[in-house]
């Protein structure tokens, strides 16, 4: 396969409306205290992809990327403006040239902020870590900030990657995948005054082995 590029361009329109419980977190209830509970904006979204893959499933060699943004434009005074940008990329290299043995590196970050009354990214739009595709071992969705319920209360960046070693499969080589693989991530805040800034000690680890099974309607891990 020869290496596939695509951009593409999108727009909509997004209403949110928070409607919250009796005893919401401190964090909610101060921002709905500061901005208000209903927000109306327009949102503009863009990304380029790149897929140098050699297989579209099981590859064994090349490099795909992808970058994403997203900006809003507010519709009413009261809404606010905020924006997102995401890259991914995935490469996997033979070590030996029977391509019984590959190396994977796999690795994304999201980050996001505010520029129209407020500087911070809304909560509700917060990114999540934990579980499968984000340091598995973990519960998903738990990594990174809590909220004063001890809940994940998620964050405006967040780091993933791992390092995989695909191994021969006893069993169904031609449509079993075996990697052994070592993940590290977490989600973060950037926001003065906040806890659980990014910092080398709070990447959080996790380590095993993952099976892929070609199914008759698509891969299954």
């Amino acid at each position: 396969l020869g290496e596939q590029q695509d951009l593409n361009f999108g727009y909509g329109f997004e209403n949110t409306l928070l409607n919250l419980g009796p005893t919401p977190p401190s964090q909610i209830s101060n921002f709905i205290n500061e901005h208000g509970r209903n927000f109306s904006v327009l949102d503009f979204t863009t990304g380029w992809s790149s897929n140098g893959f050699d297989r579209v499933i099981f590859p064994t060699n090349g490099f795909m990327q992808s970058v994403n943004a997203k900006i809003t434009v507010p519709v009413t005074k009261k809404s606010i403006g905020y924006y997102t940008l995401a890259y991914q990329a995935e490469w996997y290299k033979p070590i030996a040239s029977s391509h019984r043995f590959l190396l994977k590196l796999k690795g994304s970050a999201n980050y996001g902020g505010g520029y129209w009354r407020s500087s911070e990214l809304p909560f509700y739009e917060n990114f999540y870590a934990g579980g499968i595709d984000s340091v598995r071992g973990y519960e998903g969705n738990t990594l990174g900030p809590l909220d004063s319920d001890g809940n994940p209360l998620g964050g405006n960046l967040s780091l993933y990657g791992t390092l995989g070693l695909v191994v021969p499969s006893l069993v169904a080589p031609n449509s079993l995948r075996t990697t052994v693989f070592l993940d590290g991530g977490n989600v973060f805040n950037t926001y003065k005054g906040t806890a659980n800034h990014f910092h080398v000690n709070n990447i959080r680890y996790s380590a095993g082995i993952e099976f892929d099974w070609l199914t008759p309607l698509g891969a299954v891990n």
